[in-house]
């Protein structure tokens, strides 16, 4: 142990400038980050995604060459200490000037939004675990196989070219676009952090034990070859989303509930969701192509409508389809035939929680929610969050659905994201004119299930013109 802090201290002592340089800047953007900062900084993007990344790198090869591994002339191989105490030491010098800075940067954000650390820990853990695959490790295997900065910029510029050949021949073999490295989504993400994990580890040990240099530089090529590999996930893979049926409800009637043009009307029809998933409907589902068909043997079409499914309770629904009053002209309960599909979304666990108003109000399983002045004088929602295990929404009764975290933002049951920022800022899709309007509001946190696919084809008479549902 004596052995690898003096390593550590040599290190520190010649490249302390570095190491501060690299700190100032995760704390600069950190107090940067529009996400939010009451700051504008203009070319903040340009600034977290190039300057601070290369500025990181540049600082892990730094500590890694002041032991070069390549060729045979190296002076510390004459030192009484072994290549295990080496790495142990370069990688102790990364954690203290690297990681812990960024973990202490993460937690004076959190702070400074006000949201506690209760539930937040293993968001910020994935964290680390994922920026430390993604920036830490790759240049930590290209630092190992050169001498030079100037040589390990080479490596990676011939990496970067290799991946983008291998895309281009793939494109044209394949005649179809090679999902992004970003796209693939989370299973792929972490397939590459086990692989960068793996063979950045196997890369290293090879080379700190043996210095073999050309068939470290062999396993570096092959394994950013299968980082391109879950790219193909999506392309070999497809969704198994369940499927459930949509049926007219007999102990019900349908209706007609006219629209405010005499024209224009919406066809109420009562359903049944056979093996309904237990879960609630916070939205209308809105529902495009639905198919009305004569009943019989022509089965002409004579409608291609939307609709929404709405109320759904115990497997039981209404479906509303707008029309106009030409459909139903000598109707009499003339026999239809409905058909279409559509994706639903259930939630579990639904809370309802108040709606900030000058102050914030911590949601379970999101964050933190604060309410904002926008700049033309509405009211609106913020909620802050490292990883969002719920959808939140802001709803008040017979008012429509704001929503704050959308559905889709919660699709991934780790933290996958490796960048510099440790928040996303999730913004109500409306706002309020004055706290008189939205004073009925409430936030609704809950935590969508998978989305199941819905078909229905039923027969079902057309109703008559009744102004309100038996």
């Amino acid at each position: 142990m004596n052995r690898i802090l003096a390593i550590f201290r040599k290190d520190v002592r010649h490249l302390w400038p570095q190491a501060v340089l690299l700190i100032a800047l995760m704390a600069l953007s950190a107090s940067l980050d529009p996400t939010y900062s009451r700051f504008r900084v203009p070319y903040y993007e340009f600034f977290a995604i190039l300057i601070l990344p290369v500025a990181c790198w540049l600082v892990i090869v730094s500590v890694i060459h002041e032991e070069k591994l390549p060729g045979d002339r190296q002076y510390w191989l004459t030192r009484p200490y072994s290549w295990k105490e080496l790495l142990a030491a370069k990688l102790l010098w990364i954690a203290a000037f690297v990681n812990l800075p960024l973990l202490l940067c993460h937690l004076a954000v959190f702070a400074a939004v006000g949201l506690p650390l209760s539930g937040q820990w293993w968001p910020l853990v994935w964290r680390q675990v994922f920026f430390t695959a993604f920036y830490i490790l790759p240049a930590a295997a290209l630092a190992s196989i050169t001498r030079t900065i100037g040589r390990m910029v080479a490596a990676a510029l011939l990496v970067a070219a290799g991946i983008m050949l291998f895309g281009g021949a793939f494109e044209m073999l394949a005649r179809r676009p090679m999902m992004t490295l970003q796209s693939s989504g989370y299973v792929a993400a972490i397939v590459r952090a086990a692989l960068l994990f793996v063979g950045v580890s196997a890369i290293l040990a090879l080379q700190y034990s043996r210095r073999r240099t050309a068939l470290a530089t062999g396993l570096t090529a092959a394994l950013a070859g299968a980082l391109l590999l879950p790219a193909f996930f999506g392309l070999m893979t497809h969704s198994q989303e369940s499927r459930l049926t949509l049926e007219l409800d007999p102990e019900r009637r349908s209706t007609v509930v006219p629209g405010r043009d005499a024209n224009l009307a919406m066809l109420e029809f009562p359903v049944r969701l056979n093996q309904a998933p237990a879960g609630v409907l916070l939205d209308r589902v809105h529902i495009t192509g639905i198919r009305i068909e004569e009943a019989g043997r022509r089965r002409r079409v004579l409608r291609v409508l939307d609709g929404q499914l709405h109320d759904l309770e115990n497997g039981r629904a209404w479906l509303s389809v707008f029309t106009d009053s030409t459909l139903l002209l000598g109707a009499g309960g003339r026999e239809v035939i409905l058909s279409g599909a559509f994706g639903l979304r259930l939630f579990r666990a639904p809370r309802t929680l108040p709606v900030p108003h000058g102050q914030a109000v911590t949601v379970p399983a999101v964050g933190v929610c604060r309410d904002f002045v926008e700049e033309f004088g509405g009211i609106a929602i913020s909620c802050y969050s490292a990883m969002p295990r719920a959808a939140v929404l802001a709803a008040a009764s017979g008012a429509g659905v704001n929503w704050i975290v959308p559905p889709g933002s919660v699709s991934s049951p780790i933290p996958t994201d490796a960048s510099f920022q440790p928040l996303t800022r999730f913004v109500s899709l409306l706002s309020y004119a004055n706290w008189q309007q939205a004073g009925s509001v409430r936030m609704i946190a809950a935590e969508p299930l998978p989305l199941v696919k819905v078909d229905f084809r039923f027969g079902a008479p057309l109703p008559g013109p009744v102004n309100q549902r038996p």
